[in-house]
């Protein structure tokens, strides 16, 4: 559990509408493994807080959604549970819609993550549900699932077993 002053911290670092109830910044979920009371069947038609993109532009485009839906999952894919999700350079400039290969209207920004493992695709057969997790890149099979998000879907050979200290 984090400290008081860390949430603090948070709650300077984040405007107040990226902050869920508990003072944590949306693309954070709480740790904790995955969710043993989520079926596959019940995840099908779960919703999840995710940041979103409905138009390119400055960061002002980017928006909280909270019933966006959890992404379901193919037979080489993983669903991660987000704990962390990372920022990096190029995704500013796929908001703005300044590269080459841009997003359908409306997606959800990242390709990389950590969390844990809530559902596998029947053909992953490296790693298995509650693993610790990175997540470095996504399917461009994966409806525009990103990390900033709750949940995320990457193919297999982009998920990463973390060591488990």
């Amino acid at each position: 559990m984090l400290s008081p002053n860390v949430l603090h911290q948070h709650q300077q670092m984040f405007p107040h509408q990226y902050l869920d109830s508990n003072g944590y910044p949306i693309a954070y979920a709480h740790p904790g493994p995955p969710l043993t009371s989520m079926s596959p069947l019940v995840l099908n038609n779960l919703t999840m807080k995710a940041v979103r993109v409905h138009r390119f532009g400055g960061p002002d485009v980017l928006q909280v959604d909270t019933n966006v839906p959890v992404p379901e999952v193919g037979d080489d894919q993983v669903l991660v549970r987000v704990i962390y999700a990372g920022v990096n350079p190029v995704e500013t400039y796929i908001r703005e819609g300044q590269y080459s290969r841009l997003p359908e209207l409306p997606y959800t920004p990242g390709s990389d993550a950590a969390g844990y493992v809530q559902q596998l695709g029947r053909n992953v057969t490296t790693l298995k549900v509650g693993d610790r997790v990175f997540v470095s890149g996504n399917s461009s099979n994966s409806s525009n699932s990103g990390s900033y998000s709750q949940y995320v879907v990457s193919d297999g050979t982009y998920v990463f077993p973390l060591h488990p200290r």
